[in-house]
């Protein structure tokens, strides 16, 4: 199984600059979750970085525009989200909702862990 996170942000540089802006100014005003958890400004977190590598599957991290191109089927799934790649199927395993709910690093992995259990 690998586990797919989309970031519901572009890849482009002034997208990157433009969400970097946002987290220092605005931080409220962020569109994706998963972005302020997991990269509080310039780098990934320490903690989520140590926790997705010691998965035992292989973890993808897209941008939005990197998994639309990759998986156009998917284009109505509202990001971000995580999906979960098993052969040739794709399923979300957690959903913007739920991401959307996650408070801090220590939630959003308790969320990951709970959703691979079930």
């Amino acid at each position: 199984m690998k586990l797919v996170f989309v970031y519901n942000a572009d890849r482009s540089f002034g997208a990157k600059l433009r969400d970097t802006v946002k987290k220092v100014a605005v931080p409220r005003a962020q569109e994706c979750n998963l972005c302020a958890i997991t990269y509080p400004l310039f780098a990934m977190d320490a903690q989520w970085s140590k926790f997705t590598k010691s998965l035992p599957y292989q973890v993808l991290f897209l941008h939005r525009d990197e998994f639309h191109s990759q998986y156009p089927e998917q284009k109505n799934v509202f990001l971000p989200a995580v999906f979960a790649e098993e052969g040739d199927s794709l399923r979300v395993l957690i959903s913007r909702e739920a991401i959307n709910s996650a408070r801090n690093v220590a939630e959003l992995i308790s969320l990951v862990q709970k959703s691979i259990e079930r």
